[in-house]
């Protein structure tokens, strides 16, 4: 009996089928040697193209979109959203 999942080492369509490999080249996570394995597959499979480009333009935009909305720490302290459990008024 044959196993029904496709091999993560085959190229792919599905832009999924390497997700985490995606996030840690795209966030220079991977070993070296995990990095190595990841763009030899890279250079044949077009899902994880896909996804290495849309992560490329993607996760600046998120990153920049998350700090734009959250205030600084002053801005923070100032409403009062700095303070620990012990400012608390029940």
């Amino acid at each position: 009996m044959t196993d029904p999942t496709p091999s993560l080492d085959l190229p792919s369509d599905d832009a999924r089928h390497r997700l985490s490999e995606v996030v840690g080249y795209q966030h220079d996570e991977l070993t070296p040697e995990a990095r190595a394995a990841f763009e030899m597959h890279l250079a044949l499979c077009p899902g994880c193209q896909k996804a290495v480009k849309l992560a490329a333009w993607a996760f600046p935009a998120l990153d920049e979109a998350i700090s734009s909305a959250l205030p600084t720490p002053e801005a923070a302290v100032a409403r009062g959203l700095g303070r620990g459990p012990e400012s608390r008024r029940d």
